[in-house]
């Protein structure tokens, strides 16, 4: 509950009364006790471990309570996945049909969402690899999207031409040359 300070500022504190022994605790955590005229106005200090034995044993003490907290964790998996199997033994013929209908449906749109974005992406000139990165509900949408990603890549430089005719001056000298004629031609393609 708030008090006010000689200051002017508000200080809160809490009043426990237990067998006519009131106890009021500030906001830093220091309590005194008035009914009985004791003192208690510092919290027990904290000790640290001696030994590892005692550490041991504060660690346990704590796994405990978080064991404790999951007691019935396994338990309440196993009801939930028989809960699950009796549900579906429970559907009607109808249900399960209509459930089959819905994941049919799912997979044809998500089946024609891909081949739109193939055949977008094949208009406009795009990789087949990135018409999966292609977004949109509609084919407008998908048409703006590869336009703006065909912007981004930059364009196929033309693929070098070999010359139409490659012709190996002949020498005037033995036929030797021929088969050296022959064999070039046949290095080089002509």
């Amino acid at each position: 509950m708030p008090e006010l300070t000689r200051k002017g500022f508000f200080r809160m504190s809490e009043t426990t009364s237990t067998a006519g022994i009131s106890t009021t605790t500030a906001a830093g955590g220091n309590s005194a006790t008035t009914a009985t005229g004791q003192d208690n106005s510092t919290p027990p200090e904290f000790q640290a471990p001696q030994s590892q034995a005692d550490l041991d044993r504060i660690i346990e003490n704590r796994l405990a309570r978080e064991r404790a907290k999951y007691a019935g964790f396994d338990d309440f998996n196993a009801k939930a996945e028989r809960f699950d199997q009796l549900q579906a033994a429970n559907q009607t013929d109808l249900e399960k049909a209509t459930t089959r209908a819905e994941k049919a449906e799912a997979e044809l749109a998500k089946a024609q969402a891909a081949a739109l974005r193939a055949e977008v992406a094949a208009a406009k000139g795009l990789p087949a690899e990135l018409a999966a990165r292609l977004t949109g509900a509609t084919r407008e949408e998908l048409e703006a999207d590869a336009d703006a990603l065909a912007k981004l890549i930059p364009p196929k430089a033309p693929a070098a031409q070999q010359p139409a005719s490659f012709s190996i001056p002949s020498h005037a000298s033995s036929g030797g040359d021929a088969a050296n004629d022959a064999a070039a031609r046949a290095f080089f393609g002509l």
